[in-house]
């Protein structure tokens, strides 16, 4: 076997022989020449046995090379990426890789991309033809060699358990999925897809050791734990959303939203980053000082909002959303408010007249008592 001409490995003695790829190393996205080249001696020793005369024998001897050469490139698979711990405990996780490749193994899980396995074999090894001086006769071949295909499968890139694990987002190049064989029945996309190079989960875990976690590749046998010093550390943390009614019309009412730090105080602007609040289903963004105006009908008993952050990984630091839900005095909570304010001071009267005729003589309790 031979790399741009150049020995890697060979055998002899042996129909089956078994060559090494080790000392490979990866050139960026160079091609390179495999080549697999094979050499078949014969021996034949004829000998001719004449009457009354002594036997005389000739060596006849015949040599076969022969080759075939494909284009390569070498699979070194590094990953890098990011990482974050979220303020539950949960992990974090981005991984980039520029090459193909199968997914991650966790501690307490697994994340598969895109690509899935299949073995096949060429109908044309089926059988085997054997020549002779007489003529040639045909065998079923002992050696069906088989080869992996990768496919893009329905599903997509797939977390288990889905109770712990989740996927985020998945980054790759744009393809055509390739049209499988007809003898191939598999779940595989039709149409275009997206190859998953990088792939962001939040994992429900308290082991946040990177080296536990194994990344595998396409190529049978590559496989590595991750390098903490490839990933960055990003911050995360709580955000905290209040609103306030600021104002009101016969019509309208105003309701101000503030943003902020949960940890620190320090307010958090949208417009200067990726994420955006929800108020009463309007998209807006908060100014330098975190704060958001928006008015609505004030046929509306309650306000809801709701901080949708950007990806923690593009969003330096990064923060989990929040919610909040303001009572605007609606209607409804108009007339609720004027039964509760009204039924509070019948309800402490009546409760001081209960007390005083438990501790007095003058029985006038029930109130009602002689209607």
């Amino acid at each position: 076997m031979l790399l741009d001409g150049e020995v890697l490995d060979e055998t002899a003695g042996t129909n089956t022989p078994t060559l090494s790829y080790s000392n490979l190393t990866a050139n960026s996205d160079q091609y390179r020449n495999l080549t697999l080249e094979a050499t078949v001696s014969v021996a034949l020793e004829e000998t001719d046995e004449a009457r009354n005369e002594s036997a005389t024998s000739t060596r006849h001897e015949e040599t076969l090379t022969v080759r075939q050469t494909t284009r390569v490139r070498v699979y070194e698979l590094t990953v890098s990426g990011f990482e974050t711990e979220y303020p539950d405990g949960d992990l974090g996780l981005v991984t980039y890789k520029s090459y193909p490749w199968y997914g991650l193994s966790l501690p307490d899980g697994d994340v598969r991309g895109v690509w899935r396995f299949y073995s096949a074999r060429t109908p044309s090894w089926d059988s085997l033809t054997t020549y002779r001086a007489g003529g040639s006769n045909m065998t079923h071949s002992p050696v069906h060699p088989l080869q992996v295909h990768a496919y893009p499968i329905e599903t997509g890139p797939t977390p288990w358990p889905r109770v712990t694990t989740s996927l985020l987002e998945v980054y790759g190049e744009a393809y055509d999925a390739p049209a499988l064989p007809e003898a191939v029945a598999l779940d595989a996309i039709e149409g275009g897809y997206t190859g998953s190079f990088g792939i962001a989960t939040r994992v429900e875990t308290t082991n946040h050791d990177l080296h536990q976690i194994r990344a595998i590749g396409l190529v049978r046998g590559t496989s590595l734990p991750l390098n903490p010093e490839q990933f960055e550390a990003i911050p995360l943390t709580e955000s905290n959303l209040t609103l306030a009614v600021v104002g009101r019309t016969d019509e309208t009412i105003t309701v101000h939203a503030h943003l902020s730090d949960a940890a620190t105080g320090a307010p958090i602007e949208t417009a200067a980053r990726e994420g955006h609040l929800l108020i009463a289903g309007e998209r807006v963004n908060t100014n330098e000082s975190g704060v958001a105006s928006v008015t609505v009908s004030r046929s509306q008993d309650a306000v809801s909002a709701r901080y949708v952050p950007g990806d923690w990984w593009r969003n330096i630091p990064g923060y989990t959303g929040d919610t909040a839900v303001v009572h605007t005095g609606g209607t409804v909570l108009q007339y609720v408010d004027a039964l509760f304010w009204g039924f509070v001071p019948i309800g402490v009267l009546l409760f001081g007249g209960y007390l005083i005729s438990r501790v007095t003589s003058w029985n006038f309790w029930p109130p009602w008592r002689g209607l």
